[in-house]
């Protein structure tokens, strides 16, 4: 499967960068495609995983670090997809520092509780999209170069933390809700568990 999926993952960055082919709708961003492109190369990952454990998690976090740089440098071309989750670049620099830490076992309860929590991020970015890009613009043009990076830092610090507080939230109201209705599920399924044995 590696080789086939690395080729699409290949083909998916021509038609989307190079030649911005419309017809899979692939051309502005993350979509159908590219998620499951992500759960294809996340399988390549999973099948591949012994020989990834072989490579020292330094040599991923450099691996990485390169990636960064590309990314940064890309700033100064006329490539449209510098931050888009599409990025070939950006999704190697993800894998490459997942990696250099897939072999950690956390045991806190704050990290997992943390990790939990960011795909809330995620959304409350995408939601929150406009104002975001507007306090940044404004802090760009009123504020210093340092203080802007200062700012902003504090500023994403500050988000996260709402965004792993709002979830939090979330589950503490929705908790008994989703308790009574995977109880209400269970037991239906297993009610007809004969059936759908039969029909298989």
């Amino acid at each position: 499967i590696t080789p086939y999926v690395l080729s699409l993952f290949l083909l998916e960055f021509i038609m989307e960068s190079v030649f911005r082919n419309e017809c899979l709708h692939i051309e502005d961003g993350f979509s159908l495609f590219h998620f499951v492109l992500m759960y294809l190369l996340g399988r390549v990952a999973y099948f591949n995983k012994d020989k990834i454990a072989r490579i020292r998690p330094s040599m991923w976090l450099m691996s990485y670090f390169v990636c960064v740089i590309i990314i940064y440098s890309l700033l100064f071309t006329n490539y449209e997809h510098t931050w888009a989750y599409s990025n070939p670049v950006v999704i190697m620099a993800s894998f490459c520092l997942f990696f250099c830490f897939s072999g950690k076992i956390f045991v806190s309860k704050i990290v997992n509780k943390v990790a939990e929590s960011s795909f809330t991020v995620y959304i409350m970015q995408i939601m929150n999209f406009e104002v975001l890009c507007y306090i940044d613009k404004w802090s760009l043009t009123h504020l210093s170069f340092f203080t802007y990076y200062v700012s902003m830092f504090i500023f994403s610090i500050l988000f996260f933390g709402f965004c792993v507080l709002y979830d939090t939230i979330r589950k503490w109201l929705t908790q008994g809700i989703y308790n009574k209705l995977m109880e209400k599920l269970n037991l239906l399924f297993s009610k007809y568990s004969h059936v759908i044995a039969f029909v298989k």
